[in-house]
This record gives structure tokens, C-alpha cells and sequence, in this order.
């Protein structure tokens, strides 16, 4: 009887590790261990906040490769304005040379508001944290005010190290001024176009 009982132990002990050499669970039911099936689901919200940092740290990086490139180009575009601006400043500029500025610029205001317009994986860049609204619309070839909002949207890359990965676009194109950049380029259109230094 007691070779019986033994043998009965042994085989319910090899069973068991079976199952968790199987299972690769030590826990399979809370009663098998309280307090480490309670240790196991502190656990396990730690590694799912730690994946959620990580897949933010994956993403950050692309995102805000994008915003830089933008805002580089977006430098480039006010500098080109400057010189086709240049170009047709004086009286000796012809009314060919101010109209080619004036198509020159006009594509420049275009490029800007594509710029401004940058997405990332389908969420607007500098609409503030109104990701799905585009921050400026042309209509007629007129380019709308600014259509986001001027909150910033902040992802964490842990605790504590938050990491800002959409801007308020208003503050790009406007800033402090009293008008943004595209009614200052629509201005200097018509001021190219009719000869008014």
C-alpha cells in the first residue's frame, strides 16, 4: 500500500512538471500559489506599461524625423519667398520678371500649406491634438486661417519623459505676428504684381 501511495505521489509530481514544462507556467489557478499569482499580475502590468513605452520609443524616433524634415523645408521655402521677392524688387524689374516672382511665390505659399499639412501614419503633424483636421485648406487659392488648435500632444517615453510629437501649426505660421506667412506672401503677390516696392 504505502509503494502504491508512493507510487502515486511520484507520478501526480511528474505530471505536474510535465505541465509546467508544457505550460512554461508555474501558476496555472490562483490556489496553486496566492501570492505568487498576485506578484504575477503586478508583473504582468509592468511588462504591458514597459510595451507600451517601447513601441513608443519605436515610433518617436520616425515621427519626429518627419517634423524636422518638414520644418527644414519649410526654412528653405521662406528663404526661396525672400529671393524671388529680391528678384522682382526695382524699377528695372519688367512686368514678365514680377509676374514669374509672383508665380514663383504663389507655388511657395502652396508648398507651405503641404507642408504644414505633414502627416504621420495618417495623424496630422501640427494640428495641435486635433490629429484627423488638416490646419490649413485652400480654397480658390485662398489658404484658410489655421484649423487645429494650439495644444501639443505628448507621448511618454517614460515616466516622467514625456516627449512632445504634434505642434500647434498656428505657432509656425504665425508665431506673435498679427498675420501668418500666407497672408504676408498673398501681400507681397500683389504688391510684386503691381509694381509697388
Amino acid at each position: 500500500r504505502q509503494a502504491a501511495d508512493e507510487i502515486n505521489r511520484t507520478a501526480a509530481a511528474l505530471a505536474n512538471a510535465q505541465q509546467l514544462v508544457s505550460s512554461g507556467r508555474r501558476i496555472s489557478k490562483p490556489s496553486d500559489d496566492p501570492a505568487g499569482a498576485s506578484a504575477a499580475v503586478t508583473d504582468h502590468g509592468v511588462l504591458g506599461t514597459l510595451d507600451a513605452y517601447t513601441k513608443t520609443t519605436d515610433t518617436a524616433p520616425s515621427r519626429l524625423t518627419v517634423v524636422d524634415t518638414t520644418l527644414s523645408d519649410i526654412v528653405n521655402k521662406l528663404e526661396a519667398a525672400q529671393t524671388a521677392a529680391m528678384s522682382a524688387r526695382g524699377s528695372n524689374a519688367s512686368q514678365s520678371q514680377r509676374d514669374a516672382a509672383a508665380i514663383n511665390l504663389q507655388g511657395i505659399a502652396d508648398a507651405l500649406v503641404s507642408d504644414l499639412n505633414a502627416q504621420f501614419h495618417g495623424a496630422y503633424l501640427f494640428s495641435g491634438t486635433l490629429a484627423t483636421t488638416a490646419p490649413y485648406t485652400v480654397a480658390a487659392g485662398v489658404v484658410s486661417i489655421y484649423q487645429g488648435n494650439t495644444a501639443t500632444m505628448s507621448v511618454d517615453l517614460g515616466q516622467g519623459h514625456p516627449l512632445t510629437v504634434a505642434f500647434d501649426g498656428s505657432s509656425i505660421a504665425k508665431g506673435a505676428d498679427t498675420t501668418d506667412v500666407f497672408t504676408v506672401l498673398a501681400d507681397l503677390i500683389t504688391a510684386i504684381q503691381t509694381g509697388d516696392p
